[in-house]
This record gives structure tokens, C-alpha cells and sequence, in this order.
């Protein structure tokens, strides 16, 4: 799933158009992924992950969706 929406995510950003971009994208959401396995890779969430990209490092952006996922939206907004 994770795959398939790396490439729609914000096509016209120049920052999601090179393999470094893409490659950040994907790991952090892999890594959630992994790290919540109840609500696992779920679409939008790589909308979310791409903004924090755009200002924030991959260790951060984990975080920051973390706190979003956990704190901020109801429990079962992605369950």
C-alpha cells in the first residue's frame, strides 16, 4: 500500500520528485507502520508525513505523526 501512493503524494512538488524525497517518505511511514501495527500504513498518511517532511527531518516527522495519530485524533479515526 505504502508503495503505491509514494508517487501521487503532491506530484508537482519538487522536493517528492527526487529519490531522496520519495525514500524519506517511505521510511517514515514504514516505520510507523511497524512501530503501530493497529493501525498499520493507512491512506493520507502519507499526506500528513509529506507536510512534515517539508519542514521537519524523518525522526521529527515520525514523531509528529505519532502525536497526531495518538493524541490529537480520536482513537478510532484510523482503526
Amino acid at each position: 500500500e505504502i508503495d503505491k501512493d509514494l508517487l501521487r503524494t503532491f506530484p508537482g512538488h519538487r522536493m517528492l520528485q527526487t529519490e531522496g524525497g520519495i525514500a524519506a517518505l517511505r521510511r517514515v511511514l514504514v516505520a510507523y507502520s511497524i512501530h503501530n501495527a493497529e493501525v498499520g500504513y493507512c491512506q493520507s498518511l502519507n499526506l500528513l508525513v509529506a507536510m512534515f517532511l517539508l519542514f521537519v527531518n524523518e525522526e521529527e516527522a515520525f514523531w509528529l505523526l505519532e502525536t497526531v495519530l495518538s493524541r490529537m485524533l480520536p482513537e478510532t479515526y484510523y482503526t
